[in-house]
């Protein structure tokens, strides 16, 4: 089997907030801490090679070439004081 990468890092992949929570000794291994992951991708239903994707850090991204280009839509408007988790795409 061979894995085809078809996107550069769609998340913020801030180091901050890729390692371990809950501390030293318990560390929490839930994972819904630890961000950087695409939570949300969904192809259009109306334009062929379109899909969109949303992250858990707070990115959307729309790619209209079958993947050869992504383009990041996320809103500039801050309204959450953490990057809200994108958890579908209309």
């Amino acid at each position: 089997m061979t894995i085809i990468g078809i996107s550069p890092d769609l998340t913020r992949a801030d180091p901050k907030t890729l390692g371990d929570s809950g501390g030293p000794i318990t560390k929490d291994q839930n994972g819904p801490e630890i961000y950087a992951t695409i939570f949300a991708i969904a192809p259009s239903k109306l334009e062929p090679n379109t899909i969109w994707t949303g992250s858990d850090d707070g990115l959307a991204y729309i790619t209209r070439d079958a993947c050869k280009n992504w383009t990041n839509i996320t809103s500039s408007r801050r309204l959450a004081p953490r990057p809200p988790t994108a958890r579908s795409i209309p």
